[in-house]
């Protein structure tokens, strides 16, 4: 298990939403990693949105560790940022952007390209 969560972190090397290296927390259900500061944002979410652990404190299942290894920041980012475009990431440590962003992002799913969008 040791050995998928290092997996895990190199697949994650920094937070899914603001960018800040070496996340600390996992967002579960989602299969990426993110920092302290939008981790608490993702508890408040609500578990129907995003189930948080910790990467060092919490001890996980098998079928959590191997999802955790099929996704990662950069593939799931391809999905749930498809149409960030001009708009940009929130910065580290701006806790109001980072909410809002990740709000947008995981409740409203603002930036997911549905079907048929951009097709000519």
């Amino acid at each position: 298990k040791t050995s998928l969560k290092e997996r895990v972190r190199e697949l994650n090397p920094k937070c899914a939403d603001c960018s800040k290296p070496e996340p600390d927390w996992a967002v579960i259900n989602m299969g990426v990693c993110v920092c302290i500061d939008c981790s608490g944002t993702h508890r408040s979410l609500g578990v129907q949105t995003s189930k948080v652990r910790s990467i060092r404190l919490d001890a996980w299942d098998l079928p959590v560790l191997e999802f955790m290894c099929k996704v990662g920041t950069d593939s799931f980012n391809a999905v749930f940022e498809a149409k960030l475009g001009d708009s940009s990431k929130p910065s580290p440590g701006d806790k109001e952007a980072c909410a809002a962003f990740i709000k947008k992002k995981y409740s409203e799913r603002a930036f997911v390209e549905k079907a048929g969008e951009g097709e000519d």
